[in-house]
C-alpha cells in the first residue's frame, strides 16, 4: 500500500497542473482545448479522491485491527494440577509464579477509545492486574486450591481514574472496562498475551516441547 502515497502525490500534481493549463486556455478563449484539460483534470481529481479513499480506509483498518504484544508466557507442568508460568515482559523483565488448575489466566484494566479516535492513532490503554490459574471444571473452581497473584508494579494513578484526571480527554473514551483471557496449559507451551482495541487476547506461539 505504500506505494500509493507517490501515487497520490502525482495525481495531486497532475491535477493542478492540467486545472492551470484549462483556466489559462479559457483566458485565451480557446473553448475547445480548455475543456479538454478542465476534463482531463476532473478525472485525475476523482482518480486522486478514490486513492485517497483506499489510503484513509486501509489505514483505519489497520488502526482498528492493532494488536500490541505486551508479553510471552512460558508454562511447565508440575505435579498434580499445578503448573509454573513464567511472564517475559518487553526489555526482559521476567515474572514467575506456581499456579494451580487447568488454564492460565490473565485480566486487566481497560480503557477503550471511540473508533473515530483510533483513525487518529489512539491505541487501547491497559494495565495488567491479575494472573492466575483456572479450573476447567465449575467444582474443581469452587473446591480445590485456587492461586491468583497481582501483575501490578506500584500504585500510580488507576487508568480508571483518569477521565477524572483528565476531564478533556472525556469525549475521546467509549469504555472503560475488565478484559481477561484464559487458555488451557500443557508443559512446555509457549503464549504471546496481546492487547487489542478489544482487550487481552492469548494466543499460542507453538505447541509443546
Amino acid at each position: 500500500m505504500q506505494i500509493l502515497y507517490p501515487l497520490l502525490i502525482l495525481l495531486l500534481v497532475l491535477t493542478l497542473l492540467f486545472s492551470f493549463m484549462g483556466l489559462r486556455s479559457l483566458r485565451k478563449r480557446r473553448p475547445v482545448k480548455a475543456s479538454v484539460q478542465l476534463l482531463v483534470s476532473l478525472c485525475l481529481g476523482l482518480l486522486m479522491f478514490s486513492s485517497g479513499l483506499l489510503i484513509f480506509s486501509t489505514y483505519g483498518y489497520q488502526q482498528l485491527t492493532y494488536e500490541e504484544p505486551i508479553a510471552i508466557i512460558e508454562v511447565s507442568r508440575l505435579k498434580g494440577s499445578h503448573f509454573s508460568a513464567k511472564i517475559t515482559f518487553p526489555h526482559q523483565r521476567i515474572l514467575q509464579f506456581q499456579l494451580s488448575g487447568d488454564e492460565v489466566y490473565v485480566d486487566a484494566r481497560i480503557l477503550k477509545w471511540h473508533h473515530w479516535a483510533n483513525l487518529l492513532g489512539f491505541h487501547t490503554l491497559y494495565k495488567l492486574d491479575r494472573i492466575g490459574g483456572r479450573y476447567l471444571n465449575y467444582e474443581d473452581e469452587v473446591n480445590k486450591k485456587r492461586s491468583v497473584y497481582t501483575l501490578q508494579l506500584s500504585r500510580n494513578t488507576d487508568l480508571y481514574d483518569l477521565r477524572k484526571k483528565y476531564p478533556a480527554m472525556q469525549w475521546l473514551v467509549d469504555a472503560q472496562y475488565g478484559s481477561a483471557a484464559f487458555i488451557p496449559v500443557q508443559s512446555g507451551q509457549r503464549f504471546q498475551l496481546s492487547v487489542s482495541n478489544s482487550g487481552l487476547i492469548l494466543r499460542q506461539l507453538d505447541g509443546p516441547h
